[in-house]
């Protein structure tokens, strides 16, 4: 089931979230949305920018435990994004190196915006790569 994220869900997310800060922005402004298991714990999430990218929603973190991969969940995260943004165009981006991601928006019919380099210094070089999708 996907709902909006809780200030409950921040404790359990920092314990599997490799990307660093806290989620509790995110929650507090209602940009997140959570996909929890049966027992209502958090598996993922996806949230999106408190700003707009030249207007447009950009989603800056979709993420899956490791033990909840390869089952749709990420899927249907970012259907229900696009959802809430439905007659725009929305922007995401991904490490050049991230080979589930870049497939992920391939299948859902992302189209590639633009590559930055020198983003994510901590990533091994790694690309920044934009898409977008007019949803």
């Amino acid at each position: 089931m996907i709902r909006l994220g809780t200030i409950a869900d921040v404790p359990i997310i920092d314990l599997f979230d490799p990307f660093g800060d806290s989620r509790e922005k995110e929650v507090s402004e209602k940009r997140m949305h959570v996909f929890q298991d049966v027992e209502g714990r958090p598996v993922a999430y996806i949230s999106i920018a408190g700003y707009t990218l030249h207007g447009f929603p950009y989603v800056t973190f979709l993420l899956v435990h490791r033990d909840h991969r390869r089952k749709g969940i990420a899927t249907n995260l970012l259907h229900q994004v696009e959802a809430l943004h439905r007659g725009k165009r929305m922007f995401i981006s991904t490490e050049s190196d991230n080979q589930e991601m870049l497939a992920l928006l391939k299948k859902e019919n992302y189209r590639l915006s633009g590559v930055l380099n020198g983003l994510n210094d901590d990533h091994g070089g790694a690309g920044e790569v934009f898409f977008f999708k007019d949803v």
